[in-house]
């Protein structure tokens, strides 16, 4: 009797404890992690603390007393938002519409300057990745050591432009390689952070 008495108070306080680190998860979106890491860390953990609750839930149902489960399942509730954006399954949401396409394909590549000094001992190398650009599509690109020059075959931003139908671009300008380039099919907005 005293060892089965010992373990539900031992359980209870084990739940009252699992209890309030899933409350604390449900701050970790609120607070800045460089003021304060415990929340971001505790966030980490939520799936961990949301299934130990379920757990408790199940074993105070089974075990009595019941109206212990309600602590745990008044916690679960109480962050609700958080689990539906979790979770994700949305079942009263309806079918998402067929016709619409919200994706937004974005492809980084480092181009090396498009094999501008032959280090493939690749003629065809630039070539090459302009294809694979026109093949895979994106809708942004992200080029880093990207090299052009306006007069010669290497007028990479006119192929850019011309040929792979990106009229948007920003780059980073050197004398002659543009060191970080963004293309785009979209109009782009750049703002300072």
């Amino acid at each position: 009797m005293f060892l089965t008495r010992f373990l539900g108070n031992v359980i209870w306080k084990t739940n009252m404890i699992v209890a309030l680190a899933l409350l604390l998860t449900y701050t970790a979106p609120y607070i800045n992690p460089s003021s304060t890491w415990l929340p971001a860390l505790a966030g980490l953990s939520y799936p961990f603390f949301l299934f130990l609750n379920i757990g408790f839930i199940i074993f105070w149902l089974v075990r009595r007393p019941i109206h212990y489960a309600f602590l745990s399942l008044a916690v679960i509730l109480s962050g609700f938002p958080l689990l539906a954006s979790w979770w994700a399954m949305h079942p009263f949401a309806g079918t998402p519409s067929k016709t619409k396409n919200p994706t937004l394909r974005v492809m980084s590549y480092n181009v090396r300057n498009f094999d501008l000094y032959n280090w493939s001992k690749n003629r065809e190398s630039r070539d090459n990745m302009m294809l694979l650009i026109k093949a895979e599509n994106p809708d942004i690109i992200c080029f880093q050591d990207f090299y052009t020059q306006d007069d010669t075959i290497f007028n990479n931003i006119a192929v850019c432009t011309q040929e792979l139908g990106y009229p948007y671009y920003h780059f980073e300008n050197t004398i002659t390689v543009k060191k970080k380039q963004i293309w785009s099919c979209y109009i782009l907005q750049i703002s300072a952070l």
